[in-house]
C-alpha cells in the first residue's frame, strides 16, 4: 500500500473508531476505561534479484549468521547459533544504534517454503519489528522483496536514536541484502553495492492501538486463577460466539494455533507467547493472514484489589477489498467486546469473593 493510501486508510479507520466509541459512550460497562491510539511504525522496503533458486535464497536467509553485519556506526550482532527451521524457532540478537545496544529475539512466525518468510523482532526495549520476505522465481534466479517495519520503541531510546533509527534500518537491511547478492553472484561486491547508497524506500505505516482496563476488588492471584480456568473460556465461547482459547493466557513458549471466531467470521491465527508471569502479565503476538497484533494482559495490585488491563496494537487490514472490508468492521467492534468482557470478569470474580 502506498503512503497516501496508508494515510487515507488510517484516517478513515480512526474516524470510524471514534464514531463507534462515541455511539457506545453512554453504554460503557461500569468501571471500564478505554483509550485508543495510533502507533507509528518506521518502514523500509526494497526489491532485488539474486542468482539462485528461491529455495536456496530462503535457506541462506534463515541462517541469521549470514546477516551478522556492520554498516558504518550501526551493527546487528547475532548472539546465538540456533537453527531456524520451524515456527517459533528464534535467535538472540543485539542491534547497536547511536552507541546504544538493544537486545532481543528474532522469531520465525510465518513460512511458506520458497515463497514467504516472516520474522518478528521483539525485546523489552527494542520495540516491535516485522521483517517480511517474498520470493518469486524469475529466469535469472529469484526476485526478493523485503519489507521491514519497527515501532513501539522505548521512549528514551526512540528519542536518543532520532533520525538514526531510519538510517540504521536502511543501512543494516541494505548490508544483509548486498551480502546475499554477492554470495550468490561472485561477480558482485557487497561494498560496491553499498556504495550506491540506500537503494530501498522509506515509509511510515500505522498500527491501531487500544487499552481497556478495569479495577477489580480482588487480589491478582484470584483474577489470574479465573483467567487460567478453561471452563471460563468455554463459557465465554458460548456467550459471545468467540473462541479466545487457551492461547490468550498461555504460559507455554510454543506457538499456539487457534481458530478465532468473531462476529460470524473465522480466522486462522497463530499466537506466539513471548512473556508470561503468573498474576502479573501475559504477552503474545498473533499472526493471521491479514495482519499481526500484539496483545498484553496485565495485572497490577491497586487499592486492595487489582487493575486488569488488556493492551493491544493491531496492523491495519491491507485494503477495503475482499476480506479487508468485513475485517475492518470486526476490528471496530473489538474494543466494545473487550469492554464487556472485562466487565464480566469483574462481576464474576467479585461475586465469587
Amino acid at each position: 500500500m502506498g503512503m497516501r493510501k496508508v494515510l487515507i486508510f488510517g484516517a478513515v479507520l480512526s474516524l470510524l473508531l471514534s464514531a463507534a466509541c462515541a455511539k457506545k459512550a453512554g453504554k460503557k460497562p461500569s468501571g471500564v476505561v478505554h483509550q485508543s491510539s495510533t502507533v507509528r511504525f518506521t518502514g523500509y522496503k526494497i526489491t532485488v534479484e539474486a542468482k539462485a533458486p528461491p529455495a536456496e535464497v530462503e535457506q541462506w536467509l534463515r541462517d541469521w549468521r549470514n546477516l551478522d553485519a556492520a554498516a558504518g556506526p550501526y551493527r546487528l550482532r547475532i548472539l546465538s547459533q540456533n537453527k531456524i527451521e520451524k515456527l517459533g524457532d528464534s535467535v538472540d540478537a543485539r542491534v547497536e544504534i547511536a552507541g546504544v545496544g538493544m537486545t532481543g529475539k528474532i522469531i520465525l512466525v510465518h513460512r511458506k517454503p520458497a515463497s514467504q518468510l516472516w520474522f518478528l523482532f521483539n525485546g523489552s526495549r527494542t520495540g516491535l519489528g516485522m521483517l517480511r520476505y517474498e520470493f518469486k522465481e524469475i529466469p535469472a534466479g529469484t526476485r526478493v522483496s523485503l519489507r521491514f517495519e519497527v515501532g513501539e520503541l522505548d521512549p528514551f531510546l526512540a528519542g536518543l536514536a532520532g533520525d538514526s533509527l531510519q538510517q540504521a534500518v536502511g543501512r543494516l537491511m541494505e548490508k544483509g541484502i548486498a551480502n546475499g547478492q554477492a554470495y550468490f553472484d561472485p561477480s558482485l561486491s557487497a561494498e560496491e553495492l553499498m556504495a550506491r547508497g540506500i537503494r530501498g524506500e522509506f515509509y511510515n505505516t500505522f498500527y491501531q492501538g487500544h487499552r481497556t482496563e478495569v479495577w477489580i476488588n480482588s487480589p491478582p492471584e484470584k483474577i489470574a486463577d479465573y483467567l487460567l480456568n478453561p471452563d471460563v473460556w468455554q463459557a465465554y465461547k458460548e456467550k459471545y460466539g468467540t473462541d479466545f482459547s487457551k492461547c490468550m493466557v498461555s504460559a507455554s513458549a510454543e506457538p499456539c494455533p487457534m481458530k478465532f471466531k468473531i462476529f460470524g467470521m473465522d480466522y486462522d491465527i497463530t499466537s506466539f507467547p513471548t512473556s508470561y508471569q503468573y498474576a502479573d502479565n501475559s504477552v503474545s503476538f498473533w499472526l493471521a493472514k491479514q495482519m499481526i497484533a500484539r496483545f498484553k494482559i496485565l495485572l497490577q495490585p491497586e487499592s486492595g484489589g487489582a487493575r486488569l488491563t488488556v493492551d493491544y496494537i493491531m496492523e491495519l487490514p491491507p485494503s477495503f477489498a475482499q476480506e479487508g472490508g468485513p475485517l475492518l468492521m470486526n476490528i471496530i467492534q473489538i474494543p466494545s467486546m473487550l469492554e464487556q468482557l472485562l466487565s464480566n470478569v469483574k462481576k464474576d470474580v467479585e461475586n465469587a469473593s
